[in-house]
């Protein structure tokens, strides 16, 4: 402390500076490129079979919003709204994603292309750089029956 004393005014400040940089580097790496960020809580006692009731109540839902890429946007939330939530096990290695979605028709049997049909599509990018990431996919006629 007397050294702290010694230094004045300006370098305490200068100091805490110094210290509190390094948490605003690391928040900033933690987001998505988009800016969005979402956090994963520990969890136990999930069971993957469609059924959401397992999950903690008060867990945080983060809306999923739909550009319109590969279709056209939705028209309004009865056309489409979906949510997910995030959480992990570290016993068990496993990280989870609940994904909610709310649809006025769902497209579930289709012989066109892969994007003609309803589906949900997960990426997991560890690196947060442009190393591949992870991508896992649920469409259309490979939806488990829960």
């Amino acid at each position: 402390m007397a050294v702290l004393s010694a230094l004045g005014r300006f370098s305490h400040a200068r100091l805490c500076a110094i210290l509190a940089f390094p948490l605003v580097v690391a928040t900033n790496i933690a987001m998505a490129h988009t800016g969005s960020v979402s956090f994963s809580r520990p969890l136990s006692g999930i069971v993957v079979d469609g059924d959401l009731s397992d999950w903690p109540e008060g867990l945080v839902s983060y809306p999923v919003n739909f550009p319109g890429i590969w279709a056209d946007a939705p028209s309004d939330s009865a056309d489409h709204e979906a949510w997910f939530r995030v959480g992990h096990n570290v016993e068990e290695n496993a990280i989870y994603v609940a994904v909610e979605v709310r649809d006025e028709s769902i497209v579930i049997d289709s012989t066109d292309t892969w994007n003609s049909q309803d589906g949900v599509e997960v990426f997991i990018e560890l690196s947060h750089g442009d190393l591949p990431n992870t991508q896992i996919a649920v469409r259309g006629i490979n939806v488990p029956d829960f």
